[in-house]
């Protein structure tokens, strides 16, 4: 009896040992995670800079292919790495395509004139929590403006579509009068630590309320600010 309470009693002892370890490791952990953060919120905001690259229309195909690369190797991680597998998420094989296939369109004949001439992305509303080793799950809000002609191609964070895409209704800017697109998305990004750096995996957008186009006054003083 006395033996199977020493055993009884050494194994509470190292059960207790271990799950002390644990908490003191998911503590140190959450810590550390805790400290990227701001390294994360950071790498969202500067990826939505250079996509402002990419999104104004650039005067060569050409010049678009080197923006858009450039955009892909700085920003998204390579292979699903980790990715989401829901259907709608966009990786970067996905995201690719669609800048790929959007500047067959933006750059042949019959959209000529049709142009993205100003665009702006501000997030908010940052939500950032661990989702395994090296990753983590991000969700903002995104406002979005751009100043454009016609119904070209508009780049956001994850997919690549026709203003008219946007628009619950047919769209106001059939013809070529500069106007000013705003839109509220929300956005779920799925992002891995890479060599020091916070990399897209995937993406995906959903709750977007229908966008707003208002034609822009180029007589007005700062109408096209």
């Amino acid at each position: 009896m006395k033996n199977f309470l020493k055993r009884a009693n050494r194994g509470l002892i190292l059960g207790a040992i271990v799950l002390v370890g644990f908490v003191a490791f998911v503590i140190a952990d959450t810590a550390a995670f805790k400290k990227n953060k701001p390294q994360i919120e950071t790498a969202v905001t500067d990826y939505l800079d250079a996509l402002s690259e990419c999104a104004v229309t650039s005067p060569s195909k050409e010049e678009f292919q080197k923006k858009a690369d450039k955009l892909m190797a700085d920003y998204w991680c390579t292979g699903n790495n980790g990715s989401n597998s829901n259907y709608y998420f966009y990786n970067i094989t996905n995201y690719r395509n669609e800048l790929e296939t959007a500047a067959e369109e933006i750059y042949s004949e019959k959209s000529k004139g049709e142009k993205i001439t100003k665009w702006n992305a501000k997030p908010s509303n940052f939500s950032i929590t661990k989702a395994g080793a090296g990753y983590a799950r991000v969700t903002f809000t995104c406002d979005i403006t751009a100043e454009f002609q016609g119904n070209p191609y508009l780049v956001t964070p994850c997919e690549i579509w026709k203003i008219s895409d946007f628009l619950y209704r047919e769209s106001e800017s059939e013809e070529n009068v500069p106007s000013k697109f705003s839109l509220e998305i929300d956005y779920e990004f799925n992002m891995k630590q890479t060599d020091g750096k916070w990399k897209v995996c995937s993406a995906e957008s959903w709750g977007w309320c229908e966008p707003t186009i208002t034609v822009l006054d180029e007589t007005a003083e700062g109408g096209n600010e």
